[in-house]
């Protein structure tokens, strides 16, 4: 059946070099190569998921927690911690690999010379957050940021497909190294907390977070919006698809701020309770 699949995706791949050869102008690629790797991407990650959190992270882990709901809430922060440190060694490793600088010019240059594993990335990235898509509304218990989850994912998940469609994967890999650097430290704060709740090291872990986001989401992101929304027009009179494409990353943005608003009140929170155990 492996064996089966593999061959299907190197037919596919052949079939959309073959159209890609024939019209430079269809993007990306081949539809239908792209969807065939999605889904090989969301099958190996949802597997990967269920393996690692059930034969793994669990009975390993399992006798420290005599609450059962917070065994599974630390296993799928764990799993998204293993997720987003080898995303981000992975993408950093690309990014090290490209020719191109971080310009409006270059980065909305449309990338027709994508190469295979700057691709499996790619697809992997977008498989990944409908995979998270589909956790939210089917598997986890539902919370109060709900819909501000379901939001966020919506709009990364048009943001990915968007740009590979338009070939705007260059401003796409940047995005994901800006968001992966901060979510590291995000999701080890929550599987610290569950592990022992206002720990020494999870508090430390939350400062760090909340420094890494702050610089990542809050600093270099909104430069990086200046390159896509400023700088670009410097050099093109109107990118194809542009306005959609800095429509999607300045709701990301709008999303950061109104994030931000729980976290200062958590970190105030935080630091009055340390001030009255002090005293």
């Amino acid at each position: 059946q492996h064996l089966f699949f593999l061959l299907q995706f190197w037919r596919l791949k052949l079939r959309a070099m073959d159209v890609q050869e024939a019209n430079p102008e269809w993007r990306y690629e081949s539809v239908i190569f792209d969807a065939y790797t999605l889904a090989l991407c969301f099958s190996a990650l949802a597997t990967a998921r269920v393996i690692l959190r059930n034969y793994v992270i669990e009975p390993v882990c399992g006798s420290h927690f005599e609450v059962h709901n917070n065994l599974k809430a630390f296993s799928e922060n764990a799993w998204n911690i293993l997720y987003y440190v080898v995303s981000f060694g992975w993408g950093m490793k690309i990014f090290l690999e490209q020719e191109w600088s971080v310009n409006g010019r270059d980065l909305f240059f449309p990338d027709k010379g994508m190469s295979d594993e700057f691709h499996a990335y790619y697809m992997a990235q977008l498989a990944f957050y409908v995979l998270c898509l589909y956790c939210v509304v089917f598997t986890h218990v539902r919370r109060k940021d709900y819909w501000a989850m379901i939001l966020h994912h919506g709009v990364t998940i048009a943001l990915v497909a968007y740009s590979t469609y338009l070939g705007y994967t260059r401003a796409g890999l940047i995005v994901f190294l800006l968001h992966d650097s901060g979510d590291i430290l995000l999701y080890l704060t929550r599987a610290l907390n569950k592990w022992e709740k206002d720990s020494r090291g999870m508090k430390i872990s939350f400062k760090l977070s909340i420094l890494v986001l702050f610089v990542t989401r809050i600093g270099l992101y909104p430069y990086f919006l200046y390159l896509s929304s400023i700088d670009v027009l410097n050099h093109y009179d109107e990118p194809k698809g542009y306005y959609i494409f800095a429509a999607l990353l300045y709701s990301l943005f709008l999303y950061h701020l109104a994030w931000l608003f729980p976290v200062l009140v958590t970190q105030k929170s935080m630091a009055a309770t340390e001030k009255r155990k002090e005293e």
